[in-house]
């Protein structure tokens, strides 16, 4: 079940990693923008000049917004002069920045991260997939348990040293 769960969290992330990777691309045109919203929740991730914006809105006063899922491509402000997001409550260096703003009714928060930075951060868990499959591979052709990497080949039914089956 272990083995699954991983499998399918590193197909998730492969896809993740080819979406924030298309949207890295597009972000240096006009930008990108991707929105969940439903009173009181807004989730929205902003792709714009090489940089991506996470958005989190909770406020529980009605905002008679759109409901449900939105794309678009469009600028928020950003002309060519200008340094990007402002975020006046919180912090912000180049393209890192977050911000935290609290309210009788709710709160929303920002986090500012470059594109690459997030690809990286996605692709570890397919990389850490490819590694285990080629140690796995090289230890099946090699004579050796799968689990710990000890030498099977005069015992091949049971490894001595982790207890795992030899066939596994």
């Amino acid at each position: 079940m272990r083995r699954l769960l991983f499998n399918f969290a590193a197909a998730t992330a492969l896809i993740m990693a080819g979406a924030v990777a298309a949207a890295w691309v597009a972000s240096f045109g006009a930008g990108l923008q991707v929105a969940w919203r439903h009173d009181p929740c807004d989730v929205a991730v902003y792709a714009e000049r090489g940089g991506m914006s996470f958005y989190l809105s909770h406020v529980s006063v009605p905002q008679n917004t759109r409901q449900g899922f939105e794309w678009s491509r469009a600028t928020w402000g950003m002309e060519s002069g200008d340094e990007g997001w402002a975020l006046p409550n919180g912090w912000r260096h180049g393209a890192f920045g977050w911000e935290l703003n609290r309210y009788v009714s709710g709160f929303d928060a920002h986090l500012l991260l470059p594109c690459g930075i997030v690809l990286l951060v996605i692709v570890f868990t397919p990389a850490c997939w490819v590694i285990r499959r080629r140690r796995q591979a090289r230890r099946r052709r090699s004579g050796r348990c799968l689990a710990c990497g000890y030498d099977l080949r005069a015992t091949p039914d049971r490894c001595p040293e982790c207890g795992a089956d030899g066939a596994a």
